[in-house]
Order: C-alpha cells, then sequence, then structure tokens
C-alpha cells in the first residue's frame, strides 16, 4: 500500500506529489526531504529580491559606446552598453560618473568624430536591502567636429530652454553666417545644451538674436 505526501513546490507555486512506500526506515529521509525543499529553492526567492542596480543610458546612436563609471562600497564597474543591470551587491550610497564620448562612426546627420557631452557627469542613488534602484543617465548634446561652438555671451533664450528656437547675444557679439551650427554642451540657460544650424540673424536694440 502507497501513501500520498503532498507539498507545495516554494519556487513555481504549484503542488507536487510524492509517492512513498510504508517503511519504518524512510522516515528520516523523509523528514529530510520535508525540512529541504526551502533550501534547495532558496537560492532563486533570494536571487529576485537581493540588492541591485540598473542603469539605463539614454540620448546616444545606437552605434556608440557611453564611458560610465559605477562606483559603490567595494565595488566598482565600467558600463559601455545601453542597459545595464548589477545584483548582489552591498546597500549603500553608490555615485554614477558619466564622461563625454567621441562617436566611432557615423550616424544620420551625427559625423564620424562628434562629441557627445552628458547632461549630467555625476548621479547619486541609494540601494536598499533586496530592492533594485533605477537610474538613468543622459547624453544632451552631440558636437559635430566642422560645428562652431556656441558664443559665452549668450544672456538668454527664446522658447523652451530644453530645445530653443533662439538665443540672444550681448553687444559686441560677432553676427554670425547662416547656415553655420552651433553646439554647445549644458549651461545653465541650456539644460540640454544645443545642437543648430543658424537660419535668420536681427538685431534687437543693443542685443543680437540668432534663430
Amino acid at each position: 500500500m502507497a501513501t500520498s505526501i503532498t507539498l507545495d513546490r516554494v519556487r513555481a507555486g504549484a503542488a507536487g506529489t510524492f509517492r512513498l512506500r510504508r517503511y519504518g526506515i524512510l522516515t528520516g529521509w523523509l523528514i529530510a526531504v520535508t525540512i529541504g525543499m526551502p533550501l534547495a529553492f532558496a537560492p532563486s526567492a533570494y536571487a529576485r529580491a537581493s540588492n541591485g542596480l540598473i542603469v539605463v543610458i539614454d540620448g546616444l546612436p545606437p552605434n556608440a559606446r557611453p564611458a560610465v563609471t559605477i562606483r559603490g562600497p567595494a565595488f566598482r564597474r565600467s558600463i559601455v552598453t545601453s542597459h545595464a543591470s548589477v545584483a548582489h551587491i552591498r546597500p549603500g550610497r553608490y555615485v554614477i560618473e558619466v564622461r563625454r564620448v567621441r562617436l566611432a562612426g557615423a550616424y544620420r546627420r551625427i559625423r564620424r568624430g562628434a562629441v557627445a557631452f552628458p547632461m549630467q557627469t555625476r548621479l547619486y542613488v541609494r540601494v536598499r536591502v533586496r530592492r533594485t534602484a533605477r537610474v538613468v543617465v543622459k547624453y544632451g548634446s552631440i558636437v559635430n567636429p566642422s560645428a562652431r561652438p556656441l558664443p559665452t555671451r549668450v544672456i538668454g533664450v527664446l522658447g523652451n530652454p530644453s530645445n530653443p528656437t533662439g538665443v540672444l547675444l550681448t553687444r559686441g557679439s560677432r553676427a554670425p553666417l547662416v547656415g553655420t551650427i552651433f553646439t554647445s554642451g549644458p549651461r545653465p540657460n541650456l539644460p540640454a545644451g544645443l545642437v543648430s544650424r543658424v537660419t535668420r540673424v536681427t538685431r534687437q536694440g543693443s542685443l543680437l538674436v540668432v534663430f
């Protein structure tokens, strides 16, 4: 005669049936199976709830490699892909260091050798016990080799600072030629930087308005 014993599988959440012959010598083995079940599936349950960090890169062409380094408690790792995940790290404060990137290949209107500038060169994130933190690293502007840097005499912008329709230059600024490509990394009045082609130049009093 056989005895049916039903146990809950920790991992799958479904019931599993084990058939054992009724022998006294199997009592100890049955206890071992019953006690050992949670231990056998514990690593998977722990992996789902381990301390982790996910880093997502935004703003780079698909053929570009980011220059990002993660530093934390007894931890250091470089990120060279658009999405990275690390697990089983110590809880604590981590810093994400982001550097400019020189593109090795062309992509659409971006020329080979262009430089991508991060919107922030340093970000901070806290990893908590049995939690996975997520941080997004953004590159704001890409400067082509033949482009000119935006003059430093910018005193204001027209429209949305993250996507302006024009910039205001102070008195004494030289008027750029139509067709000039201006580029800039992030500034207080241009939080996302700037890559724009000049289409029109006008003067308003002592100011030079560049569209």
